[in-house]
Formats: structure tokens, sequence, C-alpha cells
């Protein structure tokens, strides 16, 4: 369990709105000095008071300033980009592709590292064949907590299978063991009529048969309980079956299985899994589309360049109705943003887009150059 800790709300007022307050405060200050109510008026003492507070809310107006003109001078408003989890793991996954690329550049200048010098992390993982792994499939991540809000919870889409065969076999055991529950209360409640029934008297049977109502309105409601409570539970198991068969779980496992695939990348690789990235400027995209943000499923770091892998396991029916975002547009527009960011970053890096096909895919455009492989290759 994660403790949320509340922290303090903060208001930052922007400096013109200082400055109007200054000048209001001004204002009033001699609106007060000039005012004469009589003897008794006490406006012309406040006079000095609002002058002192108009010349300080000037000065905070003045700091605030220059405290932007400074920041944007210095840059300091950059960092504002990287306030989030995702993009500071995005741009600590950036920075290290960055140094494994320089630390190869270095090697293969000095004619590689010498025999008595002890590897580091990079060299580690060079020598194990392992590449460096952040993150986690988006499309499964997105699909557990769709399953979550069903109070289904799973970890690993392998307890699936297993949950549903452990929810078959309890099943019948659990509405067994309700009903027998239900009827030992019924039992009760129709002792308890017959004990109403048996009172002798006009007046005991007359306050009785409201009584004997109510007892009966409670057994009703226990039956509806029963039915309500195996119905609850089929339908628990029909949500089970239906996520089994549902095909945001077949593309959550084909990321998974790239995923997989990825690991046995060099270990001079970063495989950075489900990026979001988004662009400093508004762009025109493929005929002035607008191009703001861009969601990668996969982004592979390499001394070579990098990588925007798109998963997709389609079927044939679905590649052939085309109620879909083209996956070719897609991963071109994921591949611009990620080039202009790493281009502003970092100079000139190549990025090739991929897309890993698991299934069908619609026709290509015309001079396309998105490479398609096989989920197997």
């Amino acid at each position: 369990m994660y403790r949320r800790h509340r922290s303090n709300p903060q208001v930052n007022l922007p400096w013109w709105l200082y400055a109007l307050l200054g000048i209001g405060a001004y204002a009033l200050s001699g609106y007060f000095k000039k005012s004469n109510l009589g003897p008794f008026s006490l406006l012309p003492a406040f006079a000095p008071l609002l002058k002192l507070a108009a010349g300080f809310l000037f000065v905070i107006a003045v700091l605030i300033l220059l405290w932007q003109l400074i920041k944007s001078a210095l840059g300091l408003n950059l960092l504002a980009r990287y306030a989030s989890p995702r993009s500071a793991l995005t741009r600590f996954g950036l920075e290290m592709g960055k140094e494994l690329f320089r630390v190869g550049l270095r090697k293969w200048e000095n004619g590689g590292r010498s025999s008595g010098a002890q590897p580091g992390a990079a060299e580690a993982r060079a020598v194990s064949g392992k590449a460096l792994l952040l993150g986690e499939s988006g499309a499964w991540r997105t699909f557990r907590e769709k399953l979550a809000a069903r109070n289904i919870y799973v970890v690993r889409p392998e307890e699936l299978q297993p949950l549903l065969q452990n929810m078959r076999a309890a099943c019948k055991p659990a509405i067994d063991r309700f009903h027998s529950e239900i009827a030992a209360c019924v039992r009760y409640k129709n002792a308890r009529i017959a004990l109403l029934r048996a009172e002798p008297g006009i007046f005991s049977a007359l306050m009785n048969w409201f009584l004997i109502l109510k007892t009966k309105y409670d057994i009703s409601r226990l039956f509806a309980l029963e039915q309500r409570y195996a119905a609850l539970l089929a339908g628990d198991m029909a949500e089970v079956e239906a996520a089994l068969q549902s095909p945001e779980l077949a593309g959550a496992l084909a990321e998974l299985e790239v995923i997989e695939k990825l690991k046995e990348l060099p270990g001079d690789c970063i495989v950075l899994n489900d990026v979001r990235l988004k662009a400093r400027k508004i762009r025109k995209f493929n005929g002035g589309a607008a191009l703001r943000s861009a969601q990668l499923d996969h982004l592979v770091i390499t001394p070579a360049g990098v990588f925007v892998l798109e998963t997709k396991r389609w079927s044939r029916k679905f590649a052939q109705e085309g109620v879909y975002h083209d996956p070719f547009d897609q991963v071109q527009r994921a591949g611009n943003v990620c080039f202009n960011l790493l281009k502003a970053e970092f100079g000139g890096v190549m990025v090739r887009n991929v897309i890993v096909c698991a299934g069908s895919l619609p026709t290509p455009p015309e001079e396309s150059f998105t490479k398609v492989t096989n989920i197997a290759g």
C-alpha cells in the first residue's frame, strides 16, 4: 500500500496582478487622504499604510518579472517538460543511450578496452548479452486496470486461465453453501410465523398479521438474494471468459511477446516500453495534419540509431474493414516526433520506423519507408 502525502497548495499570482493591486492601493490611499467625513473620520489615518502597501506590491511585481526573465534567459523553464515520471523515464533512457554511444565510440577510437580494466555497467550488459529494459507493456497495463475495475485482479496474463478454472470449480460449492445458509434462515422465519399464528386472542392476531407480512417479505428478499448471488458468480466467470477471448488481450500478449524478444538484444541497447512523447511545438505532418504528441509501444536505442516499434495483432477481417487508425501513418507520426525531439537535444540521429506484425496489416502506402517484420522474426 502506498500512502498519499497531502501537499500544501501554493498560489502563484502573476506579476501584472501585483502591479494592478499596487495601483489600486495607491489610488485608494489618495482618496482616503482627501476624505472629509467629519471630525471622527479615521480614513485619512489609513492613507500612509495603503501607500506603503502599494509600494510593497510594486516591489513584488518587479521581482517576479525579473525572476521570469532570468529563467527564460537561462532556459530553466525547459525543466517543466520532464516533470512527469514517464517523461523523466524517457529522458533517462535517451541520456543513457547517448552515453553508451559515446562509450562505444571511444572504445573504437582507442582500439578496445585494456585487459586489466574492470567492466562497467554497459560492458557488463554487453557481456551478458541482455539489453536494458525500462517500462512495461502499455496495452497489458491498460487491460489489467480494466479487469481491476471489475474486481478481477491478475498480475500476468498466464493467471487468467487458472483463475477461470478455480472460479468454475468453486462456483457450485459456493452456491450450495449459500443455499444452505439461506434455507436455515427461511426455516427460522417460517417457525416464527407459526408461533405468531398460534397466539390466541383477536388483538394478538391483528398485531401478528402485520408481523407475519413483514416476515414473509424478509423470506422473499432472502430468495432474491440467493438468485443474485448465483448471478454474480456467473457474471464474474463470464467477465473472465470474455477477457480471455478479447482482442485487447491478444494485443497485450503481442506486446509482451515483443518485449521478450527485445530482451535478447545486445547489452549496448536500451529498450523503453510505452513511451509518450510531446512535441515542443505543433508541426504539420502529411498534408497539413497537426502533430502534437505520439505514443510509442517500444523505443529501442542502439549505437546504430533509434528504432520506433509499433506492435499490431490484427485479424484479416479487421484489417480489411478499415475501421482503425492507419498503422503506417501512426508509426510515421511517432517517428517524426521522436526525430524532432532527438534532433533538438543531440543533433542528427537516425530514427527508423518498424511495425511488428502478428497477423494481418492493410496495404502499405506507396514509397513507404516503414519496415514490417513478423513477431516471430
